[in-house]
């Protein structure tokens, strides 16, 4: 294999690497599996609807909280581990364009979040005038 078909191919798995994450991505934000705080602790919504749906128990609740925070920790550190990974398959000119594509995703869940916490108040607010 020549230096230039390598270089392809990493390139083409690294395509294909993005492609599915941004899949799962798009696959779990629509299940909203897990909310998440900025603090990045489990959100209190998201405790509230499966303390709410399951009537889980004071005791059951903080340990549902505490399951969601080490898997949120877990699932971060194996992002990062992924990425530090790609970036050494990358020459200059490539790390550069992911460092991008990675900061305009960041900036994507972001805007999303500030959305789905817009949508959160109303929803709680027409609840309570439904009242």
């Amino acid at each position: 294999m020549t230096s230039g078909t390598s270089k392809g191919v990493a390139v083409a798995l690294l395509v294909v690497l993005i492609a599915a994450g941004g899949v799962v991505g798009f696959v779990i934000g629509k299940r909203n599996v897990v909310t998440v705080s900025p603090s990045g602790r489990a959100a209190p919504a998201q405790i509230d609807r499966f303390s709410r749906r399951l009537n889980l128990s004071p005791e059951q609740r903080e340990s549902v909280s505490k399951i969601l925070d080490r898997t949120k920790a877990t699932v971060q550190k194996a992002q990062s581990s992924g990425q530090s990974e790609i970036l050494a398959l990358l020459d200059d000119e490539q790390k550069v364009l992911y460092r991008k594509m990675l900061e305009r995703r960041k900036k994507r869940i972001e805007k999303r979040r500030k959305r789905r916490g817009k949508r959160g108040k109303k929803r709680r607010r027409d609840r309570e005038e439904n009242r």
